[in-house]
């Protein structure tokens, strides 16, 4: 055996996240963020959050084929829709590479939660902004919002509040002190919020659960799911119109499925109904095809 593969066994035995590990910190002297100008002729922003999902499972190798080789960001995919292309003509994503909910910032120089904010700020100064992201990504969606004054908040099954067993367990011991827990509870921001904040989540899921009855009677939109899975809620082929729909249209939906666990399918027909018949008329059509070889 080399001596490369040595160190590369040293290294995978380490516990995540790799403090000692010398290609993350290499990345982590990397920008970690990155920027979309699309032709919109508009000044609308929307800033996307990398959650923990953004690489797993958290092994050197799938780390370098993840963020070294593929340079991956969340919602890449669904940012590169036209609807999204013609609502917002900034983009931006934002990953934590360390995967601990932003405690050490995004980079070398941006290495608190409070720089990373005062970066996007600066950078999206004079738009109108947009913050969205999912489980950890949620989270940090939810404190760069509510601190940047963003118009919309979307999180999909976010974090709340990092004082559960189940959060601090996977927080690195060196961030479990005054000045990094000081965005633990984000509940204090919310009460002086002005943002409108959209909360999706799985409404079977107890961790999801758990982070809803933290919030309830706050001026949260939430919307919650007949379903069980962390990080899933609506399906994401609706994702585009959420992101980009007007935020009474998303009030209104929130006073109609309130206080229920909403069906993913039913969802999408009202969505596609609202935005996109085409969608509605081929869905529509499955179903009936479904329903006449049932009876078949």
């Amino acid at each position: 055996m080399n001596q490369d593969t040595d160190m590369q066994k040293t290294h995978s035995t380490l516990s995540f996240p790799w403090n000692n590990n010398s290609m993350v910190k290499k990345i982590y002297q990397e920008k970690n963020y990155k920027i979309i100008h699309t032709k919109a002729k508009n000044k609308n922003a929307i800033i996307f959050f990398s959650g923990n999902g953004l690489y797993f499972p958290n092994e050197e190798k799938i780390f370098s084929e993840t963020i070294i080789e593929k340079n991956r960001y969340e919602w890449e995919n669904i940012s590169d829709n036209k609807k999204i292309k013609n609502k917002y003509s900034l983009i931006i994503f934002v990953r934590d590479i360390y995967k601990q909910w932003y405690l050490n910032g995004i980079n070398s120089e941006l290495d608190t939660q409070e720089k990373v904010i005062e970066e996007l700020k600066k950078i999206t100064k004079g738009y109108k902004v947009t913050t969205c992201g999912n489980s950890a990504g949620g989270y940090m969606a939810t404190l760069v919002g509510i601190s940047i004054n963003a118009e919309n908040i979307f999180s999909f099954s976010g974090q709340f509040d990092l004082n559960s067993q189940k959060y601090k367990d996977s927080i690195i011991e060196e961030n479990l002190n005054a000045l990094k827990n000081k965005y633990y509870s984000l509940t204090e921001n919310i009460k002086t919020a002005k943002s409108n904040i959209f909360f999706f989540y799985p409404g079977l899921c107890e961790q999801d659960i758990n982070q809803h009855n933290i919030i309830k009677g706050f001026n949260i939109f939430s919307f919650s799911f007949d379903t069980e899975t962390h990080g899933q809620s609506c399906e994401s082929s609706c994702y585009c119109y959420l992101l980009t729909c007007e935020a009474d249209y998303l009030k209104k939906l929130f006073l109609k499925y309130k206080n229920q666990n909403i069906d993913k399918k039913e969802f999408s027909k009202t969505i596609y109904k609202k935005f996109s018949l085409w969608k509605y008329f081929k869905l529509n059509c499955k179903n009936i095809l479904k329903l006449k070889r049932t009876k078949l």
